[in-house]
C-alpha cells in the first residue's frame, strides 16, 4: 500500500516570471506577475526550479518541477495517468488561486513517497487554499492499496491541526489512484474540541498538533480505520469497478471521499 511520508526536504531560488500570487498571504481572487524570488515560500529553496508544461515523477533532488497555468481538471487527469502507467509515486502541491502546480515529493518509490512538508508549511503562509496529492501507482493486488495508510491520516493531523478552528484555510489532501481521486478529511467533532481546549489551558497550545497526531496515532484508531478498509474489500469483493460504493467513508473523525475521473481531457469535465 502506498504511503505519504512526512519529512525534512530541500527549498531553492526561482526567477522565472509568471502568473504568481503577489507576496504576503493570497487568496483565491488575487493573481499578480510577480518574480518567484519574492514568492516567500521559495527564498530558502535550494532546489532548482525547473519550470514544465506536464506534471511529471521527478526523482531528481536537485530541481523541483513547476507548471504553471494548469487548473484542477486538467492537472487532476495527468496525475490519473502517472497513477494508471507509473512506477513511482509522486507528490504535488496544488494552489488554486494561480492553477499552479508544485511538486513537493522526493524518495520517490513505487510503494511511497517522501513530502517536503517544510516548503508545505511555508507555502500555507501565503495560501489560504492549497490542495497536497499524492498518487498510488498501478492496480493493487488488494483494494485496500488504494487507500491511503493510515500514517497519512495522522500526518494530515500534523499538517493541518493550526488550521483547524480557521474555516477560511483550506488545506486539501487527496490520493490520485488509476481510476480517479480519494480525498481523507479531518473533522473537528465535540471530544476532539475539548481535547484541543485541554491542550491549550494546560499551556500546550504550540504542540496541539503533535498532541493530536500522537492521540490519534493510538492503535486503536489504526484498527478501526484498517476495518472499515476491510469492510470495503468484502463489499466489492475484488471489482475495481464498484470502489464507489464504499464511500463516503467514516471512521472517528476521519472521512474519505471517492469521485471518479476521466482518463483523458476529451470535454475538460470531471466524470
Amino acid at each position: 500500500m502506498g504511503s505519504v511520508r512526512s519529512g525534512f526536504l530541500f527549498v531553492s531560488i526561482l526567477t522565472t516570471i509568471l502568473m504568481v500570487a503577489q507576496p504576503g498571504r493570497a487568496n483565491s481572487g488575487n493573481h499578480f506577475i510577480v518574480n518567484y524570488d519574492q514568492f516567500r515560500a521559495f527564498r530558502d529553496d535550494y532546489r532548482t526550479k525547473k519550470i514544465e508544461t506536464n506534471l511529471e515523477v521527478n526523482r531528481h533532488s536537485k530541481f523541483r518541477l513547476i507548471i504553471p497555468n494548469k487548473c484542477k481538471t486538467q492537472g487532476e487527469i495527468e496525475l490519473r495517468e502517472l497513477a494508471a502507467t507509473g512506477m513511482f509515486e509522486e507528490s504535488y502541491v496544488y494552489v488554486p488561486s494561480l492553477c499552479l502546480w508544485i511538486e513537493v515529493g522526493y524518495n520517490e518509490t513505487r510503494s511511497g513517497v517522501n513530502l517536503d512538508s517544510t516548503l508545505i508549511t511555508r507555502l500555507t503562509e501565503d495560501f489560504d487554499q492549497l490542495v497536497i496529492y499524492h498518487i498510488h501507482v498501478g492496480v493493487p493486488l488488494q483494494i485496500s492499496g488504494y487507500f491511503p495508510a493510515y500514517r497519512d491520516l495522522v500526518s494530515l493531523i500534523l499538517m493541518n491541526a493550526k488550521f483547524f478552528r480557521q474555516p477560511q484555510t483550506q488545506i486539501s489532501h487527496q490520493v490520485v489512484i488509476e481510476s480517479g481521486v480519494i480525498e481523507y478529511l479531518f473533522r473537528l467533532s465535540q471530544s476532539t474540541n475539548h481535547l484541543i481546549n485541554k491542550f491549550t489551558q494546560t499551556g500546550l497550545e504550540h504542540v496541539v498538533a503533535q498532541n493530536l497526531a500522537y492521540f490519534y496515532a493510538r492503535d486503536k484508531y489504526k484498527k478501526r480505520y484498517y476495518a472499515k478498509v476491510h469492510e470495503c474489500e468484502h463489499l466489492v469483493d475484488g471489482d475495481q469497478k464498484s470502489l464507489s460504493d464504499c464511500f463516503p467513508m467514516k471512521s472517528d473523525d476521519f472521512r474519505l471521499i471517492y469521485r471518479k475521473l476521466k482518463l483523458s481531457n476529451t470535454t475538460g469535465v470531471d466524470e
